[in-house]
């Protein structure tokens, strides 16, 4: 199976939640990010406000550039026998050295606070293996977590970070490795990743935009969607080559213009699956997408 069909069920645009980066699904719940918010906002999957868990003290409604935790990814992760959601900063400057670990266990989550894990030690392990560090994905497959670094103008590569959940506690000894991540053709930078058990494929979004750097943005153009069969198995290889990549602009004109930061699944065992996707139009507004994805 090599073609993808995707339909479009439904978009909402968030318009006083700002720079949606990541999106993640648990027990009926979405969880949204954003790489200069101050919250982290609930909803249902009809896009209807449940809460916000306040990650962060700032003024105003988005964090400036220099201070900001640029919190570009999340993942559902079990750790201690607690499922999580974690999330990560890129680490391309110290303010974005960090992480946060919200354990979903069915309390009120709104009213608390969360410790920042500070990432520095194993950012610098990392960046001995990269050539320029912009962790913008994350994905947990059986035990091996894997981050995305992403590419630029100046270094058109992806790298995947092998590590392990460890690197909540012991940045210092988790497992480290990188690899490439080859894509067919023309370069695009990843923007995340998200692993569907059932079919055992890594799911990838990417998205293009004129920068030489990981620090500034450029002018937006097209974001894909691409795809990983067998992942399980192919992320222990020395390269890990996609199974097949689309242009979302030409599936449906609705995602022109729209730089995909995000993408989770609810729970499925049929062909179809179901998907959410979350996008930043660096204007300060967030758009969602509810989208069937059907291989061919």
């Amino acid at each position: 199976m090599s073609g993808l069909k995707v339909e479009v069920i439904k978009t909402a645009l968030l318009e006083n939640f700002p720079s949606g980066s990541s999106i993640s699904y648990f027990n009926e719940r979405l969880y949204v990010a954003g790489d200069d918010a101050q919250t982290l906002l609930i909803l249902d999957t009809d896009y209807s406000h449940i809460g916000e868990i306040r990650l962060f003290d700032f003024a105003g409604k988005r964090i400036p550039k220099p201070v900001k935790a640029d919190l570009e990814t999340s993942c559902i992760v079990h750790a201690s026998g607690v499922t999580q959601l974690l999330l990560m900063g890129s680490g391309a400057t110290p303010a974005r050295e960090i992480a946060i670990a919200i354990p979903l266990n069915g309390e009120d989550l709104t009213s608390l606070l969360f410790p920042v894990i500070h990432t520095g030690e194993f950012i610098r392990r990392v960046q001995a293996k990269v050539l320029e560090i912009n962790i913008e994905a994350m994905a947990l497959v059986g035990e091996r977590l894997l981050l995305g670094n992403r590419g630029n103008d100046t270094h058109p590569v992806n790298q995947i970070v092998i590590t392990d959940i460890a690197l909540i506690d012991s940045p210092y000894t988790c497992s480290l490795s990188v690899v490439p991540l080859q894509l067919p053709g023309k370069f695009y930078g990843i923007s995340e990743m998200c692993y569907h058990r059932e079919h055992d494929v890594l799911w990838f979004t990417f998205s293009t935009e004129a920068t030489g750097n990981a620090y500034d943005d450029g002018v937006i153009g097209d974001s894909f969607i691409g795809w990983l069969d067998q992942a399980s198995q192919a992320i222990g290889l020395p390269n890990i080559a996609l199974t097949g990549i689309i242009n979302l602009s030409v599936a449906d004109p609705v995602f022109k213009n729209e730089k995909i930061e995000g993408i989770c699944f609810e729970p499925s065992t049929g062909t179809d699956v179901i998907a959410h996707l979350v996008s930043d139009n660096d204007r300060g507004d967030t758009r969602l997408f509810h989208i069937r994805l059907r291989r061919s």
